[in-house]
């Protein structure tokens, strides 16, 4: 995307930040609502199959004994679910766009930031203090006011209405599950409560057991739904505030092909069940952008991967 792009959607968006609210398997509520489809049979028959088995479903089906499916019977548990602060950003932060920071048409794209609410937040500090981006990283695209739990990387194509999602990936999940003991801004003590002198070098001494708390309790429903979490946001965000339905999404091996990615290689369950989860499937079409990219053309001769695909209602 353009940056004047990316700018005019921001601008056209609410300023306030948006609140989302996720509970496990809310997606297969979602798809089911936007898909269109008034009979269980007719689900049956369709891609989105494979819905029909998640628990909030299933619970639904129960009720529609008529066999026709009313998304209104659907008891969704708002009491499990937590609030997530969607704001928006760029990547890469810089003017121009190398190969190196894996965009699939050396253009910028639009981040969706997935930001935890003051529930976990308030936790959080009473462990480890105002250092908010203590398990995140300034190198990747995370909001600079909220504390970011996860991101999506989105290029989009406003004229034809497609979207691709680039990326997702979250950094605080996966550095706090380190089990770290020593990290550059705290130290953990051990079971004791003993620390070396020497490791303490003005950084903040956690207590373990606090630190042990707040990843195995604080931290654990969102390890549960985070993956998602962050995908569902996407097509909220994509088909709700932008009116985008047709939605790309890369494979493992779309992602290499498309941005350069010989070496850095992301969890393939992000790029082959996650997206099979939701019910894309694998086509040979792609958006109207990826078509006649340059740097590709000598490569895309012996043919270009597949990449997913899903149609929202």
């Amino acid at each position: 995307m353009k940056l004047a792009e990316i700018e005019f959607i921001r601008a056209c968006l609410p300023e306030s930040r948006t609140l989302f609210h996720y509970y496990k398997d809310r997606y297969a509520v979602m798809l089911l609502q936007w898909a269109g489809i008034d009979t269980i049979a007719g689900i049956k028959r369709s891609r989105y199959a494979p819905l029909l088995s998640r628990p909030p479903v299933r619970e639904a089906v129960k009720l529609c004994g008529d066999g026709r499916w009313v998304p209104g019977r659907v008891r969704e548990p708002w009491e499990e679910s937590y609030a997530f602060r969607l704001t928006l950003g760029q990547w890469p932060m810089t003017e121009k766009v190398g190969a190196w920071q894996q965009t699939s048409r050396r253009q910028h794209n639009l981040v969706l930031q997935i930001n935890f609410s003051g529930m976990h937040n308030s936790v959080f500090r009473t462990v480890f203090g105002d250092a908010d981006w203590i398990f995140g990283t300034q190198a990747h695209p995370v909001s600079n006011r909220e504390t970011t739990l996860s991101w999506v990387r989105l290029e989009i194509d406003l004229d034809a209405s497609e979207a691709l999602i680039e990326e997702i990936q979250n950094d605080w999940l996966r550095s706090a599950y380190s089990e770290r003991r020593y990290h550059p801004h705290f130290v953990v003590t051990d079971e004791n409560g003993r620390i070396a002198e020497s490791m303490i070098r003005r950084r903040r001494v956690i207590p373990f057991d606090r630190y042990r708390s707040y990843v195995e309790q604080t931290l654990h429903p969102y390890r549960r739904l985070w993956d998602e979490l962050t995908l569902s946001a996407a097509l909220w965000f994509l088909r709700d505030e932008l009116g985008i339905r047709r939605i790309f999404y890369h494979t493992v091996e779309s992602g290499r092909f498309y941005k350069s990615m010989e070496k850095s290689h992301p969890p393939r369950s992000l790029y082959s069940t996650l997206p099979e989860r939701f019910c894309f499937e694998r086509t040979d079409e792609m958006p109207g952008f990826l078509h006649n990219l340059r740097h590709l053309r000598r490569q895309r001769k012996n043919g270009a991967p597949q990449l997913f695909f899903l149609k929202l209602g």
